[in-house]
């Protein structure tokens, strides 16, 4: 019984860890933070791939509509890069959003950002 308690207390602890990481192609990353509305964002941005990622920090009970979360994500993205996302290209759920930028700037084309 001990064994399993220890197990189970390390998987939680590690999964702790990682909670709040990005994406691999994001790891270097540092995050910007926003808030939108009553929520806390922070964005990675990775401009060799024109990827973004937004993670929602704060705890909501119950949990909101995806779709408005998405929304305000798209809003953080644009408020910290400063580009707008491509049409669509927006995916995840109420914690973790992924999409392609849209920027003045050219910008590479290849990589994903899923």
């Amino acid at each position: 019984m001990t064994f399993r308690m220890l197990a189970l207390l390390l998987v939680a602890a590690l999964s702790a860890c990682v909670a709040s990481s990005p994406a691999m192609e994001l790891g270097r990353a540092k995050f910007i933070p926003v808030e939108v509305g009553a929520n806390r964002y922070r964005v990675y941005t990775s401009t060799a791939s024109a990827c973004v990622e937004v993670h929602r920090v704060n705890m909501v009970f119950p949990p909101p509509s995806r779709v408005a979360i998405l929304a305000e994500m798209e809003t953080a993205a644009t408020r910290a890069t400063g580009c707008t996302l491509k049409p669509g290209s927006i995916v995840g759920d109420q914690a973790i959003g992924k999409a392609r930028m849209s920027c003045p700037a050219p910008a590479p084309t290849g990589g994903s950002c899923r």
